[in-house]
């Protein structure tokens, strides 16, 4: 599932990338000036759209087996 979490991670890392880009040539920027701040807010989205995309996922599954978990006891041991 985590292999899933990149190509996301990666395509919104370059959409804010030159959505990053954009922005800062609107508002008269110097190109070296948009460059580094594009490359850079692209870099912290994909970072920070892998670590938080990985957490959920864990979460979701934690979730998941917790729920199997419960249901099997109660088959098992019914409601107590």
């Amino acid at each position: 599932m985590e292999n899933k979490i990149k190509p996301v991670a990666g395509s919104l890392g370059v959409a804010m990338f030159f959505l990053i880009a954009i922005v800062a040539w609107i508002c008269d920027c110097e190109p070296g000036t948009c460059a580094y701040r594009a490359l850079v807010g692209g870099i912290v989205a994909y970072v920070v759209v892998s670590i938080a995309g990985r957490m959920i996922l864990r979460i979701l599954v934690d979730e998941i087996i917790e729920n199997h978990v419960r249901q099997y006891s109660k088959r098992l041991f019914g409601d107590q």
